[in-house]
């Protein structure tokens, strides 16, 4: 686990500068006293800040996500019910409007048929 890793407290970051020579061309970065022991720590703290982010990742992914997920499916179940309620009004409004039309048709007709007998 992270203990494995790195015992203790972090080591510190190493001390950097940047240094712009004309002549010899730009070094990004030059290490300002570096030993083996420093980068032996540098190395320890990066293991221990991957192993960290693992478990972020691990948390999110196994917490966050699967909530979320879970929030989905009955937002989706919900609108499924909803779907099928407007669906059964809406077919019930179709059938009363064809009445309707039927009733206003036939009165129009029915008169027009009585005049031509």
């Amino acid at each position: 686990m992270i203990t494995a890793f790195y015992p203790g407290k972090p080591p510190l970051l190493r001390k950097t500068t940047m240094i712009n020579n004309k002549e010899s061309g730009v070094k990004p970065w030059a290490n300002n006293d570096l030993t083996h022991k420093d980068i032996h720590e540098e190395i320890i703290k990066n293991k221990y800040d991957i192993e960290l982010i693992k478990e972020s990742i691990i948390t999110i992914k196994d917490n966050h996500l699967k909530h979320i997920e879970d929030d989905m499916k009955g937002i989706n179940s919900k609108v499924d019910k909803l779907d099928t309620k407007l669906d059964k009004k809406i077919d019930k409004m179709d059938s009363r409007l064809w009445w309707i039309m039927g009733i206003l048709i036939a009165a129009t007709i029915v008169p027009m048929i009585k005049d031509m007998m």
